[in-house]
């Protein structure tokens, strides 16, 4: 029998039917996908695996040296016939797979460029290809010269991503800067992919926009069409509506469908189907961008519907090492084909009514929604964020165009605004947007200006009552993304002084892992207590080793468990990405980009290396102030010691911290941390940790100085003080003993 390996798929339509495509040359196929419910959860997608599907492995897709070893094993039972891809993220390591297995594919350069928007433009650059001016940037500055450079409005897109995700068209220099900007908030793609260096700031092309379906073979390229298009969302390039073929005048019509072969031949895309976007101008067709797969948006069935062929077909054929046939496009399409997306008032679908209207029109074969009662629309800023579409076959292009308008006009979907907190599906929703507390300094401290303005981001509002929640759920994602962990299974150990323990043990117990958690033994009874409640299985060490000695034991029973995996928290980039991803631009939010101080304190590092960070980039006259105790000043170029305040250093410094954000370290002694968090809850009521008592002191001492007078200070309290009862007990104990 056949076999055909499939590499995930796009989930708007093409890479199902692909599915059934292949099922029904009789093949035997392999799915291979990195998270199989994003496509469990578009409609009709379960039927689709369990028709067409024969067998699903989970496991790292984004990297090649990841996939290959699944892949390899699944051949020595079964040899491919082909391997490929139906998503375009995928198409660079698809194709790769298939170089390693010996079996026809496309040009790995050519998908490599055609897939990067930059290197895109700078191939058809070289070759003098009509397009839209543009500029590759790297940082907001750069983005705001360039749109200054090339004028306005201009677009501004990621390179490495496709169905208009994250692509806006920004009317000032500065709305540029700030749509770079939070693009690179994200530092993966929507498929999970490292973010490309480099984004594109382009020019705005004015004109009707349309896309070029086309089937390479070497060097013969075989235009199928020209598809229609209407787009909405505003400033964003969302696709509301496709006609094809398309209405426009036949020799438009032919220098779309040249200027489409010309892009793909510099590129070197050399097999399969591509969709190309192109732009027509006051000055000819432009081109837009190339996507070395077959489109989505239900382009594909479209085509196929109108000229009667089935593409997809063709393309797993060329894969299968069959040559195309000599005549592919008839003369004259024998019917037109058209699809209409449905949109509404962004917010919570109260109800969805006219379906049955809608079905009735002649020539409707499919009408689809995506919501239900009860759903969340977004407003509509990408094509993910469309509510369904009807999709239409009549006798011409134009007659399908307006039947399609006419039945989605007959649904409506009824919305009411979304409450400010919707209902949490898991704990894990729950994790972040915690609220600043502006901290009335002088009721707490002696010596502290009135004016003086400290705004504190309260961590206790997490889940689990700690700033940790953060990087525990970064970094289990983390793992789960790169195949170290499946949901469901698996065993996490980590060395932790009991916050991170706590929030990874819950989250954990919530995804269905098991936890092993290595901590010193003088840990507050009330850590280890919530430890055990939450399902962990508790290692202790003794406490004269320190930290190092329990992370020593860690790495003991990772070695000793086979399946598990070591967290490491102090080594782990996910920590810093939680903080640079959440923390940094909640407070850059909510105090609209003015700040002056961020002050933090540094156990691992990670709060003060992702937050600082976030900051420093927005604002670089942001001063970013360490803490750390007294007792173990190691930031401050002293030697490491013994101290109480939970959560600060353990006598090293973490490789995840960045000291080279740091302006000014403040040390703090362990009475003069626990006196201030005292003060904060028998003063404000505000029952918060050690480690909180701490950066409030250095906040007081830096208040104090006149040269901060009039600006505002934000720092950040890591956790509740009810992990600290018997702490305090000791210290009042120990304290009565001295009197």
């Amino acid at each position: 029998m056949t076999h055909i390996g499939i590499q995930e798929s796009n989930l708007s339509g093409s890479g199902f039917e692909g599915l059934r495509i292949a099922k029904q040359l009789g093949a035997h196929v392999t799915f291979f996908t990195r998270d199989l419910d994003r496509y469990l959860e578009v409609p009709g997608g379960p039927a689709y695996f369990d028709k067409y599907v024969d067998e699903i492995v989970h496991c790292e897709t984004n990297v090649l040296d990841e996939l290959m070893p699944h892949v390899l094993a699944i051949g020595e039972k079964r040899p491919y016939h082909a391997f490929l891809t139906l998503a375009e993220y995928d198409v660079v390591v698809a194709a790769e797979v298939a170089v390693k297995l010996g079996l026809p594919t496309v040009s790995v350069e050519g998908v490599t460029v055609a897939r990067n928007k930059a290197l895109m433009r700078r191939r058809c650059a070289e070759v003098g290809l009509p397009m839209p001016a543009f500029r590759t940037v790297r940082t907001p500055g750069e983005a705001v010269r360039a749109a200054e450079e090339i004028g306005l409005p201009c677009v501004v897109k990621p390179a490495d991503e496709t169905s208009s995700a994250d692509v806006r068209r920004c009317r000032t220099a500065a709305q540029a800067g700030e749509h770079v900007a939070l693009i690179q908030t994200r530092h993966v793609n929507t498929r999970g992919q490292s973010r490309y260096h480099e984004l594109m700031v382009e020019e705005c092309l004015s004109g009707p926009e349309v896309s070029v379906e086309v089937l390479a073979e070497g060097d013969r390229y075989e235009v199928l069409g020209v598809t229609d298009k209407a787009l909405a969302g505003h400033d964003y390039f969302v696709e509301i509506g496709h006609s094809f073929p398309s209405s426009l005048p036949a020799p438009i019509v032919r220098a779309c469908g040249d200027l489409a072969v010309a892009a793909l031949r510099a590129v070197g895309f050399d097999l399969g189907m591509a969709h190309v976007e192109v732009r027509i101008t006051g000055s000819g067709p432009k081109l837009i961008e190339i996507n070395p797969r077959p489109a989505g948006g239900k382009i594909t069935e479209l085509v196929d519907r109108s000229l009667g062929i089935s593409g997809l077909e063709l393309v797993l054929r060329q894969y299968l090492g069959q040559p195309l046939p000599a005549e592919v496009v008839p003369a004259e399409p024998p019917a037109g084909a058209a699809i209409r997306y449905l949109s509404a008032p962004p917010g919570q679908v109260v109800a969805i009514t006219g379906q049955d209207r809608a079905a009735a029109l002649p020539g409707v074969v499919e009408v689809t929604l995506k919501p239900a009662p009860g759903s969340v629309l977004r407003p509509l800023k990408r094509n993910g964020d469309r509510a369904g579409h009807v999709l239409v076959v009549a006798a011409t292009a134009q007659l399908a165009q307006r039947t399609a308008e006419a039945a989605a006009h007959e649904i409506h979907i009824e919305t009411r605004p979304v409450p400010r907190r919707p209902v949490a599906a898991s704990v894990a929703e729950l994790v972040g947007q915690t609220q600043l507390l502006r901290l009335p300094l002088a009721r707490v401290l002696d010596g502290v200006p009135e004016g003086a303005e400290v705004l504190a981001k309260v961590e206790l509002g997490n889940p689990l009552a700690s700033s940790k929640d953060r990087p525990a759920l970064f970094m289990l994602r983390g793992a789960e993304e790169r195949g170290q962990l499946t949901p469901g299974t698996g065993i996490v150990v980590e060395a932790t002084s009991g916050n991170t323990g706590i929030s990874l043990a819950a989250l954990s117990a919530a995804r269905g892992y098991r936890c092993i958690l290595v901590l010193p033994d003088n840990a507050t009874p009330e850590r280890v207590g919530i430890l055990r409640a939450v399902g962990a299985e508790v290692v202790q060490t003794p406490h004269q080793g320190g930290y190092a000695a329990a992370v020593a034991r860690a790495e003991e029973i990772h070695h000793a468990t086979p399946g598990s995996w070591f967290c490491c928290q102090h080594e782990n980039a996910d920590n810093v990405r939680a903080h640079y991803e959440s923390t940094g631009p909640e407070i850059w939010s909510d105090v609209d980009g003015e700040i002056d101080v961020f002050v933090c304190g540094v156990g691992t590092g990670g709060t003060l290396s992702g937050a600082g960070r976030f900051l420093k980039e927005r604002r670089p006259s942001v001063r970013v102030v360490a803490v750390e105790p007294e007792g173990s000043p190691l930031l401050s170029g002293g030697e490491p010691g013994t101290h109480a305040i939970p959560g600060f250093n353990g006598g090293f410094i973490a490789a995840t911290t960045d000291r080279g954000l740091i302006d000014e370290v403040v040390t703090v002694s362990d009475a003069d941390a626990v006196t201030a968090a005292r003060r904060l809850a028998c003063d404000l009521g505000l029952l918060v940790g050690v480690s909180s008592g701490a950066v409030v002191h250095a906040c007081g001492v830096l208040a104090r100085r006149p040269e901060l007078a009039n600006q505002r200070v934000v720092t950040l309290l890591p956790d509740t003080g009810e992990r600290y009862l018997s702490l305090w007990a000791r210290a009042d104990a120990e304290l009565a003993g001295t009197r």
